[in-house]
């Protein structure tokens, strides 16, 4: 089964959730990354100002593209797998905004979605919890909040927390 580790940083305004960056890392070790130059980054609040734009790449730099590109990235590099067959898990670390992010990315309301497409989002934090709250993960980047940075870490955490019992019974 392929597992698709992602991570988004956007802009959130409480009505919409505009993405700035994308990463996505598969279980394969293929990666995609891409920065949206249609995010309206003047809408940026000062947290993401402080600690998100900083590590985006300088502006002529390839991974940034229009949202349609992106759109077109995201499903090519997703598209290799036969859905019905492998039925790939899609994973976030507190993982509610990234999944709506990319559901609106790749379709715009979720009804749209492909039928094929996975309908729920796997969370990293949920995982945790159902492993015991470990105190000890899987070791933080130092240019957290970089998009394809963070996919990398979503997957390491996985294995970390893949490698520990179950402290819940399911």
């Amino acid at each position: 089964m392929t597992e698709y580790f992602i991570d988004f940083e956007f802009i959130d305004s409480g009505t919409t959730i505009d993405p700035i960056s994308i990463g996505i890392v598969s279980s394969d070790d293929r990666e995609f990354y891409a920065c949206n130059t249609e995010a309206r980054l003047d809408l940026a609040s000062p947290w993401v100002r402080q600690n998100v734009l900083p590590l985006l790449p300088n502006y002529g730099d390839p991974a940034w593209m229009p949202r349609a590109k992106i759109v077109d990235g995201v499903r090519d590099f997703m598209k290799e797998w036969d859905w019905y067959r492998d039925k790939p898990r899609i994973w976030a670390n507190f993982a509610s905004y990234d999944w709506v992010a990319l559901c609106q990315l790749l379709a715009g309301p979720m009804i749209f979605l492909p039928e094929h497409f996975p309908k729920h989002v796997m969370c990293l934090k949920q995982l945790a919890v159902l492993k015991g709250n470990p105190a000890h993960h899987a070791p933080k980047p130092k240019d957290a909040h970089n998009a394809l940075v963070d996919a990398r870490w979503n997957r390491e955490e996985h294995r970390h927390l893949m490698a520990l019992p179950w402290a819940v019974e399911l």
